[in-house]
């Protein structure tokens, strides 16, 4: 398995079953089996190609207008932050995120015809905290962040209800990496379904970037570590079982520098 951004040494595989049909996990972040993340130039192609032939609701009128201009929008900020320094770039990628969730928001069947206009962010955040990790994020009611969860199908953080970016941070494929602390137990999981694209019945997967410390403190009990899984919605269903040969067993990645990462043996299909 082609892994694109890389495993941390803290972190743990397993594998997990269940008896749905789900395609995926929303939880989860899906990697194909063998494939790595596509290159920048074909995804801007794809994106031409969206502006040219609209999806869903965005085939005629304002939303069509919307959503030809937004993703054009996008595409010239995410040239403009290739070009920028590092102070300035992380502005121009939230505004090519920006504009490629009203892009979203103006083609989704999910969003009706009075709502699919957005004004604002749609968060806030207290920035008056001792550390970055104690910044305090709201969400509100109204603007681009739960427009893009609806659009999507999503859930999305309860409104007027604080969430510190410790808890956030981690959700991020890309904090792998880059932790923002050591404590998080509830990191984004890799998700590597069997047979994925191409199947179409879900009979099991394996699951990577457990962190260390779950093994840390529940060790080979099954039971706990499906305790901890089931803290996920999306894995609530899943089913773990442990080889009686012991969980730990080094795995080879396909990061030179971190060549190895602990595994959680095995669960087949049911």
């Amino acid at each position: 398995m082609t892994d694109p951004i890389g495993p941390c040494k803290d972190h743990v595989q397993a594998k997990a079953c269940t008896g749905t049909t789900r395609s995926y996990f929303c939880t989860v972040l899906p990697i194909a089996e063998g494939k790595g993340v596509e290159p920048m130039g074909a995804a801007l192609r794809d994106l031409r190609a969206l502006r040219y032939d609209p999806p869903g609701h965005a085939k005629a009128g304002a939303r069509r207008t919307t959503f030809q201009s937004a993703l054009e929008q996008c595409e010239q900020f995410l040239a403009a932050a290739r070009d920028a320094g590092y102070a300035t770039r992380p502005v121009q990628l939230f505004y090519a995120l920006s504009q490629a969730g009203r892009a979203l928001v103006a083609a989704s069947p999910r969003i009706g015809n009075q709502a699919w206009r957005v004004s604002g962010h749609g968060l806030t955040a207290n920035t008056n905290a001792a550390t970055v990790a104690d910044i305090a994020v709201t969400a509100t009611n109204a603007g681009l962040f739960p427009s893009v969860a609806a659009a999507l199908g999503i859930g999305c953080l309860v409104p007027g209800a604080p969430v510190a970016l410790r808890e956030l941070w981690p959700l991020l494929p890309e904090s792998v990496l880059v932790p923002l602390t050591a404590d998080a137990l509830l990191p984004v999981l890799m998700f590597s379904q069997a047979g994925w694209p191409e199947a179409t019945v879900f009979t099991g997967a394996q699951i990577g970037w457990i962190p260390g410390r779950v093994k840390d403190l529940y060790g080979d009990d099954p039971a706990r570590v499906q305790e901890h899984l089931i803290l996920y919605p999306a894995l609530k269903e899943c089913t773990l079982r442990l080889s009686q040969g012991g969980v730990v067993e080094p795995r080879p990645w396909a990061v030179p520098e971190r060549p190895v990462a602990q595994r959680i043996s095995a669960a087949e299909a049911s």
